[in-house]
């Protein structure tokens, strides 16, 4: 995936080294508009917000993405 140079250094490191926002500091979290979400590097869409829902962990939650959009990687770090 080619980096564009429009990310901010928070963008990049969460984008490309998997990095997390600090919980409930995210601009999205308590948006409730009607749309999508994009990948801010690429553009391409991710979810519908008619997906997203409240988790109460401080970060946006999603229960479904957009067919292919999306690669999921097992998380075995810190002991998951």
């Amino acid at each position: 995936m080619t980096l564009s140079s429009h990310l901010t250094d928070e963008q990049r490191a969460v984008l490309f080294d998997k990095a997390t926002e600090p919980p409930f500091t995210g601009e999205h979290l308590y948006t409730s508009d009607a749309g999508e979400y994009t990948c801010a590097n690429c553009g391409n869409k991710l979810s519908d917000s008619h997906t997203k829902y409240d988790a109460g962990c401080g970060w946006p939650s999603f229960d479904q993405a957009i067919k292919d959009a999306v690669n999921y990687t097992e998380d075995t770090s810190h002991g998951m």
